[in-house]
């Protein structure tokens, strides 16, 4: 019978839905059952080589236990086929849900990302680094005391930093939601954002010579903030989101020439090859600054365009999983935020 029931719960929802808790009083009623055998208020013979015993008949109260393990499963199953029906899983595509997450990532950045940063920051804060296959050991005593005191508690000494999981107590993961490393990320934007922190390894300007271009290019760091209107079963619902991009131009400010976003984050990855004498690159800052304001349309374009992609995967989800897409808006904040600008310039010609 419980098999039967199974197969017909199955074929009703299309999933197996689990036994509930109550199928132990009714295996413990049929045990019961099968070993006191009682018929017609007379007992049969147990294949024990016995002789005949006589038994009183017993209410083991099968037929309750049976209706309750019933009801019991069809409410489970009632609940499973809500469930299907509310966050419609038959009508996700894989590919759908395979473009957001690959969105989510390439905006959080990989491991090995995460890993190059955490690195370069402690190496640059003065921390010895020795590099092994996987890991990297790191005499935190040397950083600043900022930095060493933000730490997490109970860490070994020295840090042992893992490329991948799994990781022993005491040491840590190249991952952005690890303790240590999140440490390390705040006090690199905490010291860059303050002028007066003794030492700093990133910062919100700056100008380098590099082979990774041709010509002068800027690099701006920007800050868009969205304004959603999310529509739900309580009403309107209304939110403020961040995204950072970049975006960068060839020449002057006065008069730009805007590259592509491929090419903008591209720079990002440029290394350097010679400094810039501190005054040029004053005055290099300096006019970017000063033209600004020349720029600030395009920008506010740009942010328009995220605002498009934000409303787009919105969308997107909600389709997928059957919500209200009435009143649904994303609305860019005008002037985009700019928080860092860093000017490359060409080496030297020899």
């Amino acid at each position: 019978v419980l098999v039967r029931k199974h197969e017909a719960i199955r074929r009703d929802t299309g999933v197996s839905v689990p036994v509930p808790d109550e199928s132990d009083d009714v295996v413990e009623a049929l045990v019961e059952g099968l070993v006191l055998a009682p018929a017609g208020g007379r007992g049969r013979q147990l294949s024990l080589g016995l002789d005949p015993v006589e038994q009183l008949s017993l209410d083991l109260g099968l037929a309750a236990r049976r209706d309750r393990l019933h009801e019991a499963w069809e409410s489970a199953a009632a609940r499973e086929r809500a469930s299907r029906t509310k966050y419609a899983q038959e009508a996700v595509h894989p590919e759908e849900v395979l473009a957001e997450v690959t969105a989510a990532r390439n905006a959080l950045g990989d491991r090995e990302e995460v890993a190059e940063l955490t690195v370069a920051a402690l190496k640059a804060l003065g921390a010895p680094v020795k590099q092994a296959l996987g890991s990297w050991t790191i005499d935190v005593s040397a950083l600043p005391v900022g930095l060493a005191d933000s730490l997490p508690a109970g860490l070994d000494e020295p840090l042992v930093l893992h490329r991948d999981l799994p990781v022993p107590r005491g040491q840590a993961v190249a991952d952005r939601s690890d303790p240590t490393v999140e440490a390390v990320a705040r006090y690199v934007m905490d010291t860059a954002l303050d002028p007066l922190a003794p030492r700093r390894v990133a910062s919100r300007a700056g100008a380098v010579r590099t082979s990774a271009v041709s010509r002068r290019t800027t690099l701006l760091l920007l800050r868009a903030r969205l304004h959603l209107d999310l529509p739900g079963a309580a009403g309107l619902r209304q939110m403020v989101a961040e995204e950072a991009r970049v975006a960068a131009f060839a020449g002057p400010a006065s008069s730009p020439e805007w590259l592509g976003h491929e090419a903008a984050m591209a720079l990002l990855a440029a290394r350097p090859d010679g400094n810039v004498d501190p005054e040029q690159a004053a005055q290099l800052l300096s006019a970017v600054n000063e033209n600004l304001p020349l720029v600030s349309a395009h920008l506010g374009s740009l942010a328009d365009e995220l605002a498009g992609e934000v409303l787009e995967a919105h969308r997107r989800v909600r389709a997928g999983a059957n919500a209200p897409l009435r009143g649904l808006a994303v609305r860019a904040q005008h002037p985009v935020d700019v928080l860092g600008v860093y000017i490359y310039l060409p080496p030297p010609a020899r």
